[in-house]
């Protein structure tokens, strides 16, 4: 797989459980404004790949040793993401996001907030040679 963006989860806000239990998940840099650390994950060290991604069907997110398929996103995702380390990511399996922003993943449920913690990364899948 080639890797597209990675970054660092270092820290949970005391409310993101409350919307993983609603089958969301938000991230945003270390420099989130304030009113915003209590509900998102925490990401340092942020490397992204300057060209958004074309296809969706052929993406993975992977938090930590979680992985998913991504399903779509929404057209300012990948940017809010490269500029800001914002992202909303949906647990829902969408093939359309509900918002600009929005990245959907295939999943039958969240992941709880320990299994997070850790590296996160966007990836490629690549064929059998190793090529995309």
């Amino acid at each position: 797989m080639k890797v597209l963006f990675s970054a660092d989860v270092v820290k949970a806000g005391r409310k993101v459980e409350e919307g993983l239990l609603n089958g969301m998940l938000i991230t945003f840099n270390e420099l989130a404004p304030k009113d915003y650390l209590d509900y998102v994950l925490v990401i340092k060290n942020i490397v992204c790949d300057t060209a958004p991604p074309e296809k969706i069907a052929d993406y993975v997110l992977q938090m930590n040793n979680q992985r998913w398929n991504i399903t779509c996103w929404g057209d300012a995702a990948w940017q809010n993401l490269c500029e800001l380390g914002h992202m909303t990511v949906v647990f829902d399996g969408a093939e359309k996001p509900i918002a600009y922003g929005s990245l959907h993943v295939k999943s039958h449920c969240s992941p709880a907030i320990n299994e997070l913690i850790g590296p996160l990364t966007i990836m490629r899948k690549t064929n059998e040679n190793g090529t995309d």
